[in-house]
Order: C-alpha cells, then sequence, then structure tokens
C-alpha cells in the first residue's frame, strides 16, 4: 500500500512538473503598446549612456562606401562596403578603427570573388558568400584565402549568412522571392552543402507591400528569424529542425497572416500596418525596428520602450543610439554607422566639439554600451 501510495505521489509531482516546463515554454511574451511606453530620444537614449566613437581610418585602397554589414571578433572589426556602382569590398579594421587589411580581392581567379553577397565568421576563419559564381571562399583574419567550395544554387540570392554554435553549419537568408516556392531561410552544411532544414515563403514579392522584408540575428548561443508579414520572432532550435515563437510583437502596427489565397485581401488589410525591417539583441535587450520606429525590449523584465521615428539633436545629451542606424549588436553593446558629415552635424547640433575625425572620411561606428 506504502509503495502505491509512493507511486501515485511521484507521478502527480512528475505530471506537475511536466505541466509547469510546458506552460513555460508555451508562453511568449507580447510586445505591445500595453507593456512598452512611449519615450522621447532623450529618454531613449538613457539606456546608452555610456558612447564611444571608432572612426575607421581612411587610406588609399580602403574607401568604405556605403556599409552592408559589421561584424567583431576577437579584437578586430569587419566592414563589408558597397559602392555605388555595385562594387564590394571587405575590410579588417582594429578595434580603435585602424586599417588592418583588406578580405579577399575581386576577380575572376578561382580564390577571387564576383560580388559579395555577405559575409560570417566562424571557427576564427572569415568566410565570403558569392551568389553570382555560387562560392563560398575561406578566408584567415589576414586575409589568407584557404580555399573555395562551389555550393550551386543553395547560394543564389543569398542577403545575409549567420553561423550556429554548430561550426560548419550556417543560417542562409535569402532575399528575392520569386514564387512561392522560394526559400526565405536554409539551414547547410557548408563544408558538404547538405541542405539540413528550409522554410519557403507563402506568397511571391510583389505590389507595394515588401513581402522580401525579414531580419536575422544572433542572441548568444540562439539565432533569432523574422518572417515577412508576420507579428512573430522565432528561434531555430537547437536541433535546427524547427521554429520556436520566442516573442509575439503588436507595436507599430499589426499583422493578420496571409495566404497565396488571400494575397489581394491581404494587401487592402495591411495598409498602414510596418513592417519589421531589423532586429538586434545584446544580452538583455531586443530592439525590433520598424519603418516608423523602434522597440526596445528588456528580456529579463518582460517590459520595454518604443520611440517614432524623428531625432532633435539639440535635446541630445550623447550621440543618439538612432535605431535605424544600427549595423550590428553583441553581448554587451550596439554599434551605429554615421557619416563624418552626419555626425559633425549632429555634435553641432548638440553643443558638443573637440572629437577628432576626418570629415569626407569612412564612415565612424558609434558603440553604444548596454549599462
Amino acid at each position: 500500500m506504502k509503495t502505491m501510495r509512493f507511486s501515485l505521489s511521484l507521478a502527480i509531482i512528475l505530471l506537475t512538473i511536466a505541466s509547469c516546463k510546458e506552460k513555460e515554454k508555451d508562453h511568449v511574451p507580447v510586445v505591445s503598446v500595453e507593456n512598452t511606453r512611449l519615450v522621447s530620444q532623450v529618454e531613449f537614449d538613457e539606456t546608452f549612456r555610456d558612447v564611444s566613437l571608432v572612426p575607421l581610418e581612411t587610406r588609399q585602397g580602403c574607401i568604405v562606401a556605403n556599409v552592408k554589414k559589421v561584424e567583431e571578433c576577437e579584437g578586430s572589426i569587419y566592414v563589408l562596403s558597397e559602392s555605388l556602382d555595385g562594387q564590394t569590398d571587405l575590410y579588417r579594421f582594429g578595434e580603435d578603427g585602424r586599417f588592418l587589411n583588406r578580405i579577399g580581392e575581386m576577380g575572376n581567379a578561382k580564390n577571387e570573388y564576383s560580388r559579395i553577397n555577405t559575409f560570417y565568421l566562424s571557427g576564427g576563419m572569415v568566410y565570403i558568400v558569392d551568389s553570382n559564381r555560387c562560392n563560398l571562399l575561406g578566408y584567415t583574419a589576414e586575409g589568407k584565402c584557404i580555399g573555395t567550395t562551389e555550393l550551386g544554387p543553395t547560394l543564389q540570392f543569398v542577403r545575409e549568412a549567420v553561423a550556429t554554435e554548430d561550426v560548419g553549419k550556417v543560417l542562409l537568408s535569402y532575399g528575392i522571392n520569386f514564387s512561392e516556392e522560394h526559400p526565405l531561410y536554409r539551414l547547410v552544411d557548408m563544408c558538404t552543402g547538405d541542405i539540413l532544414w528550409e522554410m519557403g515563403t507563402r506568397y511571391e514579392a510583389r505590389g507595394n507591400i515588401p513581402h522580401s522584408m525579414h531580419a536575422v540575428t544572433k542572441h548568444g548561443k540562439q539565432v533569432l528569424l523574422t518572417q515577412p508579414m508576420d507579428k512573430g520572432i522565432y528561434s531555430l532550435d537547437a536541433s535546427g529542425q524547427q521554429l520556436d515563437k520566442e516573442y509575439e510583437v503588436r507595436c507599430h502596427g499589426k499583422f493578420t497572416e496571409p495566404s497565396t489565397d488571400d494575397y489581394q485581401e491581404v494587401l487592402r488589410e495591411q495598409g498602414d500596418a510596418k513592417p519589421i525591417c531589423g532586429i538586434y539583441a545584446t544580452e538583455k535587450l531586443l530592439v525590433v525596428n520598424f519603418t516608423t520606429g523602434s522597440v526596445v525590449w528588456d528580456m529579463e523584465e518582460d517590459e520595454g520602450i518604443r520611440m517614432d521615428i524623428g531625432v532633435d539633436y539639440s535635446e541630445c545629451k550623447v550621440v543618439p543610439c538612432i535605431p535605424l542606424k544600427i549595423v550590428s549588436s553583441s553581448d554587451k553593446c550596439l554599434v551605429t554607422c554615421w557619416t563624418p558629415e552626419e555626425l559633425e552635424d549632429c555634435l553641432g547640433k548638440m553643443g558638443s566639439a573637440g572629437v577628432d575625425f576626418e570629415s569626407g572620411g569612412n564612415p565612424i561606428l558609434v558603440r553604444h554600451n548596454i549599462r
């Protein structure tokens, strides 16, 4: 009898624990106007009062135009630049902005690229994705090419690449959806070219709504991603086989979840809805950019602040963390990118002076450190 009572009690306890775990797993924080506070730029920047400037050194052979991507690793800053004529270059700078070396060369040789769509860092190496030739090129930090892998159609139309914790596995994000069969994301073993997981789009990109607009970022060991015309922010689970919904976002516009069959109805419904155009994560904060505003969400407190687009520099006490200028994030900081002219204008209106940087030179990165 005692054994039966013990077994029954143990079963109840285990069921209770399982129920609690299931509830915790099913809990998806909702980022909405109810649990975010609308703030001014000055209030917003209270979160990022510790600011440091990193002017990227300007010299012959290192001209940074439009910054497409920035990654920092082991004291190096990697900057992907795209000129007005579409030429792409990847440069490596020191953490103080000093130019160190170029990564790769454009050309027709096997160890050269036609165009850099994106790049990623993994295992101390730098990898360039060249969608024109469907090649993946690996380099040392000093810029020496260690090999080229041809991956065929898998690399066509790649817009972004994010390395997972498993060395060799990369989440690819695609920028053009010519048909409903075209993928939004693929998890790929870059050593073998095997597609381990993929998510397709539900419709092709056409009309006035940017159906190709989706974003991806790293948060610790997680990869976070969004889908076009969708209210959720998802993580790719450890097995790399399915998505877990981490957040539901209801700020700066709401979305239904459209299908191909109701495409025209979706066009009418979405009207003024605002797509998510960027996500960035620090250890504790999640920044969600929309086309008309931004949200900074405290992951520990399950609450946040939101800000509409528009800045009066004269009210700012520090270089403002303008969300649409964010180019990268890490555990402890967000990084925004400014032209010297933009920063000079900002500092002038703030009444600040004495900051030395080269007018007309390479962009200036601003680190907004999290307190």
